[in-house]
């Protein structure tokens, strides 16, 4: 009996088969993951009432108010974690936090899940900032937990010397970068005067899932350029809008219930938000089928176009 001879496939082949794999459990992960927000969201247990939070432009959303966050503050890192592990949001934490150095601001800091992923010795201050005194407070029990010994500067102290008034103390140890908590929104913080040596901003301006919960994206961005260094960087992971229609009918469909329990509109237009605003893009990549946009900015100079 004779066998036919089997054919081998060539490295294109085999190259074509594990990106269809990969793509086609990319899509399988990511799928889950948004039904499994809906059913949690809209038809869970603690299914939630229609949602009377408007869906027009910007400025006519509702803002997210703090007591919202400061109720979600407790089962927050609890709920998202096993997301973010599966499909990756870890892993660009990671890779966009290393990138950060100097004098470093974090907008809308949350419960401190971009902590452990700092660069510490490429660091000179840390500064985070929530409206959320309790997502706040949680924020400093996880930088605890990885640094005990690690000393604070008073919000009193950090405010004086962002306002152009003085320095800061020095530091007990050379590679220890100085940390600070304030419970305050982006907005609240002073513009420096770039015009004083010394006070020409931060070096670095990490935010992650912010610009969802805003009610005016476009002017927070231009907030944060005016708050960073004009050499600095502004680092930013965000979440909005797919590729695909398909799936923006889903997140549209969804997004005022999501909003309502999370303080999050999950389905904005974030290249719109960007094409609105006064930050220069210097670099953008899109993930899980285009809705995680992972973006690299900075103030605008003199002669960009």
């Amino acid at each position: 009996m004779r066998i036919a001879a089997q054919k081998t496939l060539g490295l294109g082949q085999k190259i074509v088969l594990a990106g269809m794999g990969i793509s086609g459990f990319s899509v399988a992960v990511y799928g889950g993951m948004v039904y499994g927000q809906i059913r949690r969201d809209v038809y869970g247990p603690n299914k939630l009432p229609p949602s009377s939070l408007p869906q027009a432009s910007w400025g006519t959303r509702s803002e997210v108010s703090k007591p919202q966050y400061d109720q979600i503050a407790e089962e927050f890192d609890a709920s998202v974690e096993g997301t973010e592990r599966w499909t990756g949001i870890n892993l660009l934490r990671w890779w966009t936090m290393r990138k950060a150095y100097g004098n470093v601001l974090e907008s809308g800091c949350g419960t401190g899940r971009n902590i452990e992923y700092l660069p510490l010795d490429k660091m000179e201050s840390m500064t985070f900032i929530d409206q959320s005194e309790k997502m706040l407070n949680k924020a400093k029990e996880h930088w605890k937990r990885l640094y005990p010994k690690k000393r604070y500067i008073d919000p009193d102290v950090m405010a004086f010397v962002m306002s152009g008034g003085g320095e800061l103390p020095p530091k007990e140890k050379e590679t220890d970068p100085e940390v600070c908590f304030m419970p305050m929104s982006v907005e609240e913080m002073p513009v420096p005067d770039h015009s004083l040596l010394g006070n020409q901003g931060f070096d670095t301006i990490i935010q992650t899932f912010a610009v969802c919960s805003h009610p005016d994206p476009p002017a927070l961005l231009n907030h944060l350029t005016s708050l960073v260094a004009p050499s600095g960087q502004i680092l930013l992971i965000e979440h909005g809008a797919s590729h695909y229609r398909w799936l923006n009918d889903v997140l549209d469909r969804y997004a005022p219930a999501h909003a309502e329990k999370w303080g999050c509109w999950w389905n904005r237009d974030i290249g719109k938000i960007l094409e609105e605003s006064n930050m220069f893009v210097e670099s953008v990549e899109r993930w899980h089928l285009g809705t995680t946009w992972v973006i690299k900015g900075r103030a605008k100079k003199a002669d960009d176009k």
